[in-house]
């Protein structure tokens, strides 16, 4: 990726993963039947899961050992057009509670995510490349 004059990685990574999710969205939206196959719908299922992880952690740096434990309804809560992701003292490397708000941006993104995207992930048993 060729970083542009002026922009921080942070931007990098938040535009790179808007750009990932916004390609998965349109290979859901294909209406060509190659697109309808299971393995390509979990695919695009994943993409679009890993997009707004890279741009939230470009925007809320978190470690992976925080990333990777996040639950919904535990360090990630939702109410009323708002998350947050709150991780309590004991859960970080250097005792202190993290409390991000999760960024508006991205609010359309994991909403879509937890009423599309995680189910179709959650019930797959089709194989994916991970290439």
């Amino acid at each position: 990726m060729t970083r542009r004059p002026g922009w921080s990685p942070a931007q990098d990574g938040l535009q790179l993963g808007l750009d990932l999710a916004q390609a998965a969205s349109a290979r859901f939206e294909d209406p060509r039947p190659e697109s309808s196959d299971a393995r390509a719908r979990v695919a695009a299922a994943r993409d679009y899961r890993d997009g707004p992880i890279i741009a939230t952690v470009s925007l809320c740096p978190l470690r992976v050992k925080n990333l990777l434990g996040v639950e919904i309804g535990g360090q990630l809560r939702m109410s009323a057009r708002r998350a947050t992701l709150t991780f309590a003292g004991t859960e970080t490397k250097t005792c202190k509670p993290i409390d991000h708000s999760w960024p508006p941006i991205l609010l359309p993104h994991l909403e879509r995510y937890l009423a599309e995207v995680r189910p179709i992930l959650l019930t797959s048993t089709a194989p994916v490349d991970p290439a």
